[in-house]
């Protein structure tokens, strides 16, 4: 019997894997961390420079002659009217002038009160700036947020970016008083402010 040569098959040969030899492209930078933000800075006014806009509203000082606990001491505010209006229809308000150094930016106003009872408080808070001499003030800031926790307490408003150095600002809080007996205390006025952005 003939001998028999196995006969095998030959395989195909295997490509080399694909090699991508292309320049590889920089990474992505990441992006750089926010921000940490400043908290603001409180500038404190002096308070006792608050004025009615009429005879209507008096201005005295905490003592034990007003009731006013000695905590809860400031510029005390009492009506001889009751409601929210002078008899002449205006707003029943006090004001002030508020300033800030230049170089920073005004984001709210802090106020410190106190309430003898709640039916009497502070209805509205406003910022005006005077953008020119002789000019009409515009609102900067408006919080018609009614405060009436009888305290002591302080609020902050927010959302606000006034440039000082673009006008004169005034502050104003409006009142609403339910009884000729009651009593607001403003216990401190503040503007809050941040550095530039």
């Amino acid at each position: 019997m003939a001998g028999c040569t196995p006969i095998w098959a030959e395989e195909e040969p295997v490509p080399p894997p694909e090699t991508d030899i292309s320049p590889s492209e920089p990474a992505e930078a990441e992006p750089a961390p926010a921000p940490i933000p400043v908290p603001a800075t409180v500038i404190w006014l002096n308070h006792l420079d608050l004025r009615p806009g009429e005879d209507e509203v008096r201005t005295t000082f905490g003592g034990t002659s007003t009731g006013v606990p000695v905590e809860a001491s400031g510029i005390v505010l009492q009506s001889i009217t009751t409601g929210d209006r002078y008899l002449d229809g205006e707003p029943k308000e006090v004001r002030m002038a508020a300033g800030a150094p230049p170089g920073v930016r005004v984001v709210g106003v802090r106020v410190c009160y106190a309430l003898s009872n709640a039916r009497s408080f502070i209805t509205h808070i406003r910022l005006a700036q005077l953008e020119q001499a002789g000019a009409q003030s515009a609102a900067a800031i408006e919080d018609g947020t009614d405060l009436i926790a009888e305290g002591p307490v302080c609020v902050d408003t927010t959302g606000a970016s006034v440039d000082p150095g673009a006008g004169p600002l005034l502050l104003s809080l409006r009142l609403q008083f339910g009884n000729t007996a009651d009593r607001v205390i403003v216990r401190g006025l503040g503007l809050l402010v941040e550095p530039p952005q």
